[in-house]
Order: C-alpha cells, then sequence, then structure tokens
C-alpha cells in the first residue's frame, strides 16, 4: 500500500472530488484520457507523492506516473501536480494560470474534478525548474563556480553527474551533483558533492548568510559540530548550493538498534554543541509565535470533522494557559526541524543538515520535537516502544551532559505536548499520510497524559550518556 493510500478521507462539503482525488487508481484513468496519449502509450501505474490538505478551501495532490512507450518497449515516469478546487472554481485557475504557462500539454484542466494539473517540469510557483533539472545548463554555469568555490581556481572540470533528489510542487526542487575534478598543474583528481535548492521566494538567501554565520563561527571549529558547508547563492535561479555529506538518514538504522541507540546518544550531543552557538540575525521562535501555531491548528479543526476534535481543542486551551513554556526564556540557536530525516550518520559521525528553518529559540524547542517524532512512530508502529523509550532517554541523557543548562522537567513535557499538537496533530490532518488520521486520538492521549504531572514517561528517568 501508498504511503498515501489512507483508509481514511476526510469529509469535505467544499471539495467535491477529494475522494477521487485520493484515489490513484481512478486517477491513472483520468490522467489516460486527459494527457492525450495515443495508442502507443499506456499509463501503467499512478503514485500518490504528496498531499497538502486544506480543509474547505483546496487539496494539492502530486502524482508520479509510469508511462508504457509499447513502440521503444520502455517505460518512463512523469510527475504531475493537481489542484482540487470548490465547485467551479478551477476556470478561473485555469484561465490565469494559462495566460502565464502558455506550454502545451504543461497545463491540463479536468472541469468535471474541479481540477488544474500542472505536468512537470511545469510549476505554479517555481519558474526555474527547467534550468535545475538541465544537466548541461548546470555543468555549464553552475559548476564551475562550485568547483571554485570548492577547491579554488586550479581545478578544472573532468566529469560532472547531476540527479533530482526531491521535488515539493510550489515550494522547492533539490538537485544532487557530483563533479570528478583535476588539478590543472599536479593533475590530482578528487570527487565531491553538492546539493542545491530552489526554492519559489528568496529564503535561500538568507539560510545561506546564516549557515555561513554559523560555518565561520570559533565555535563550530574548536568543538567539531558537523553540518554542510553552504557553498553559493544564485540569486536568479533562487537556489541555495551546500556541500555533501556522507552517511544514511537516522530513520534508515531503526533495524539496528545497538548502533541506532548509539547515533542517538550522539545527535544528543551535536544539538548541545549547536545550541551553544551564538547567531545574529536569526528569526526569534518565542511564545507569540508558538500561539500562532497552536491558533493555527485550532481554525483546522473548526473546519475539520477530526478524530478527537474536542480533546485536542481542550489541549489547545491549556497550552495557551500555560505559556510561557519554559519560565527561563534561555534562547539558542535552533535547528528549528529536527527529525530522524534531518539527521546523517556516518559511523561515528552524526550530521545535521537541512537547516532551512534555522533560528532562536527555547531549547526545548528542538528537545520537544525530535522526542514528538520518536512517539509518533511510535505509535505509528514503525518503532518498537522499547526502542523508542531507550532512545529518548539516550537523547536527553546526552543532551544533558552537553550543555551547562538545566532542562526543567515541566517545561519539557510542556514542550513535548506542544510539539505533539502543532507539528504531528497538524500533519496528521494536512498530510494525508496512511495510518496518521488514524492516529490523531491516541497523539491527542499522549500530549495530555505529558500535562498531567501525576504520570511519568519511562524516557524522562535520568540516565547516563556513553562515551
Amino acid at each position: 500500500m501508498s504511503q498515501y493510500q489512507t483508509a481514511i478521507i476526510p469529509v469535505d462539503n467544499t471539495l467535491n472530488h477529494l475522494e477521487t482525488a485520493l484515489n490513484a487508481k481512478t486517477m491513472k484513468s483520468i490522467f489516460q484520457q486527459q494527457m492525450c496519449l495515443d495508442q502507443s502509450a499506456t499509463i501503467v501505474d499512478c503514485q500518490i507523492e504528496r498531499i497538502k490538505y486544506k480543509p474547505q478551501k483546496n487539496c494539492h495532490v502530486s502524482y508520479r506516473l509510469s508511462i508504457k512507450n509499447h513502440n521503444l518497449n520502455s517505460i518512463t515516469e512523469q510527475l504531475v501536480c493537481s489542484r482540487f478546487y470548490e465547485r467551479c472554481g478551477s476556470v478561473s485557475r485555469f484561465i490565469k494560470e494559462s495566460a502565464k504557462n502558455p506550454m502545451p500539454g504543461r497545463l491540463l484542466h479536468i472541469p468535471e474534478l474541479d481540477c488544474v494539473t500542472w505536468v512537470f517540469p511545469n510549476d505554479r510557483k517555481l519558474n526555474h525548474l527547467h534550468e535545475v533539472i538541465d544537466s548541461g545548463f548546470l555543468n555549464q554555469h553552475i559548476a564551475p563556480i562550485l568547483v571554485n568555490k570548492y577547491a579554488g581556481v586550479d581545478w578544472s572540470i573532468k566529469n560532472f553527474q547531476t540527479q533530482m533528489i526531491r521535488y515539493v510542487p510550489e515550494q522547492s526542487c533539490s538537485v544532487r551533483v557530483e563533479l570528478d575534478i583535476e588539478d590543472k598543474y599536479t593533475s590530482k583528481q578528487k570527487t565531491f558533492v553538492a546539493f542545491g535548492k530552489t526554492s519559489y521566494n528568496n529564503s535561500g538567501a538568507t539560510i545561506f548568510q546564516l549557515m555561513r554565520q554559523l560555518w565561520q563561527s570559533s565555535a563550530l571549529y574548536k568543538q567539531q559540530i558537523n553540518i554542510p558547508k553552504p557553498l553559493l547563492y544564485h540569486s536568479e535561479l533562487r537556489m541555495f548550493w551546500q556541500s555533501g555529506v556522507p552517511g544514511l538518514m537516522l530513520s534508515e538504522l531503526q533495524n539496528q538498534p545497538t548502533v541506532f541507540i548509539k547515533s542517538v546518544e550522539n545527535v544528543g550531543k551535536q544539538l548541545g554543541l549547536l545550541h551553544q552557538i551564538p547567531m545574529v540575525g536569526c528569526q526569534r521562535q518565542d511564545q507569540t509565535v508558538n500561539l500562532q501555531e497552536l491558533t493555527r491548528v485550532k481554525q483546522l479543526l473548526y473546519k475539520f470533522n477530526a478524530p478527537a476534535k474536542n480533546k485536542i481543542l481542550l489541549l489547545i486551551n491549556r497550552l495557551e494557559k500555560l505559556l510561557p513554556l519554559d519560565p527561563s526564556r534561555k534562547y539558542v540557536t535552533l535547528h528549528g526541524d529536527l527529525h530522524l530525516k534531518n539527521i546523517l550518520v556516518d559511523g561515528e559521525q552524526i550530521y545535521l543538515i537541512d537547516l532551512d528553518n534555522i533560528c532562536i529559540g527555547s531549547p526545548l524547542q528542538d528537545i520537544g520535537s525530535f522526542i514528538a517524532a520518536i512517539l509518533n512512530l511510535e505509535l505509528m508502529a514503525s518503532m518498537p516502544s522499547q526502542l523508542a523509550k531507550q532512545s529518548i532517554h539516550a537523547f536527553l541523557s546526552c543532551y544533558r551532559q552537553s550543555v551547562p543548562w538545566s532542562i526543567n522537567e515541566l517545561s519539557l513535557r510542556k514542550h513535548v505536548a506542544l510539539a505533539l499538537i502543532v507539528e504531528r496533530v497538524f500533519r496528521s490532518f494536512t498530510r494525508l499520510k496512511s495510518g496518521r488520521l488514524e492516529i490523531i486520538e491516541n497523539l491527542a492521549l499522549e500530549a495530555e497524559m505529558l500535562l498531567d504531572n501525576t504520570f511519568t514517561p519511562d524516557w524522562l528517568q535520568t540516565g547516563e550518556c556513553h562515551e
């Protein structure tokens, strides 16, 4: 079953075709008709890649189509991104987009589904996808700059490869480039990898400057924190480039419990180092932002006949009254989006990646997000309960020993509960991945128990960090 073959389809009186949109088999037949494929080509598979659901407003669904060319006996893949609107709401949007995107076959209108579809690399907001995925363009215009930044002017490119690794419609597109380079004078050769991400706005420019500041920090060199090196911001493409780092995502190591727990201990140490590097010019994540996030979930619930709706609303009211969550109001440099897929493990080395949300705030915000991510995996039955408890315990123990400040247990409980609501519950509503809506009641119950001071989770017990 696809991760998006959710068993629960929200009832939405505004979006009449939501059930059809989330049925990959039905959409396969519809795309076969709409894309005007002749008898020589057939869509043999359709998978839902991503969902962004805004109740009573629209639903954006990305599909990956496998198209078989019978003449060549070959299969190619095509990404398409569809927006489903309110009744008769697609006509005006299609006319508007047609004026912006006149490319034949790259924009489809399916009026019977109130749907407009963009065929990759056409995108409603990302205007430079053609260049970003063009190997020749990157080799000619970007690769020489990267080589200069990485190795200096004496090195030339001997081989160049590129691969698109992640595409989030209307938001970003990431590519990986691998370059074999040679010193013009010594003939010495080496290979390096870089990653580039183009965004719909200029956020990459800010990220580049903040990561440069982080990379140039004396604390980084002294304490050996591991992050990618910022290389370049290309303003025309709105593209931020950084060096590649080795390793597997932490999420891929769950089947090796000993390695996983040791890696989580090292995450605690790395996060402790990051939190001690001073930064300037970062946005501040304070109680005002926390209140806004809680309000966003509350507004969503008013539009959504969700499981545990009333319980979650009561939890939000409790959290609003408990703000500020951290009485000490200590502000540090935060990763801002700490979960298992944003951590790479290479033996004993841990790399914190995807620092697109660097900000200043309470250290408990990163800690709460990481713990909530593990609890979510446990509730999804994606991680054994014992491993989840041991991992959180190991992470907290090593973090505590890596920083000069203490962690207030009551504040920690509140921050984990906050992350469960504003991150995990919210994403369950808006991403509609398989099994997510089914665990909302358990997420709410977990948050409720954390706010009940008479209940103490096993992972809150004090322990030792192994060296």
